[in-house]
């Protein structure tokens, strides 16, 4: 899953240009601000007064999209808190995981790739509204900091609230380190 506080439209490139659109189902897998191209007329002094076709990015609040989160933590009125949104998330697995059966279950989990719960989250970080989800994470979860930024001063201020296993990094070598150590069963 993605938590993001940019927009459909970037993240959409990013992930189509690294191929990885198949993983992340825009509909189910990210949340983000909404956004869309839309056409806008200008005046072109370069050509007279003709008018020129041109393209702008219109982002849409994540809030108006998912309704209003007050967040005492990020203050997330008007955008995107990612702990509200993890939280939701966390809770919806519970309950769908608690709604099917110890058999419907493990026959689930043998014929299909789409599980309702998950046993640990994996979190990579490094700004502000970083904060929030990590505060709804268990021991058991760890949250991948960078080094250097406002989340890593934030977790130094907030340690006694943080239960997750804090690892830092510094480029994308930290990273695969980590993730192979993590999930040590995986071969990268």
């Amino acid at each position: 899953m993605i938590l993001s506080g940019a927009n459909t439209e970037l993240i959409k490139i990013i992930l189509e240009g690294k191929e990885l659109s198949h993983i992340f189902p825009m509909e189910s897998h990210i949340f983000t601000n909404p956004a869309r191209w839309e056409e806008c007329k200008s005046d072109d002094s370069s050509n007279g007064d003709k008018k020129s076709a041109k393209m702008r990015l219109r982002v849409d609040s994540y809030i108006r999209k998912s309704g209003k989160i007050d967040c005492t933590v990020c203050h997330a009125d008007e955008d995107l808190c990612k702990g509200a949104v993890l939280r939701q998330i966390i809770q919806q697995c519970a309950t769908a995981s608690k709604a099917i059966s110890t058999e419907e279950k493990e026959d689930r989990e043998q014929n299909d790739k789409t599980q309702t719960s998950f046993d640990r989250i994996v979190y990579i970080g490094d700004g502000y509204n970083d904060l929030c989800p990590l505060l709804h994470m268990q021991k058991h979860d760890f949250v991948l900091v960078r080094k250097g930024k406002a989340l890593e001063q934030l977790i130094d201020a907030n340690q006694s609230h943080i239960q997750s296993q804090v690892l830092k990094w510094e480029d994308g070598r930290d990273l695969l380190l980590h993730f192979q150590s993590i999930f040590q069963c995986v071969k990268f």
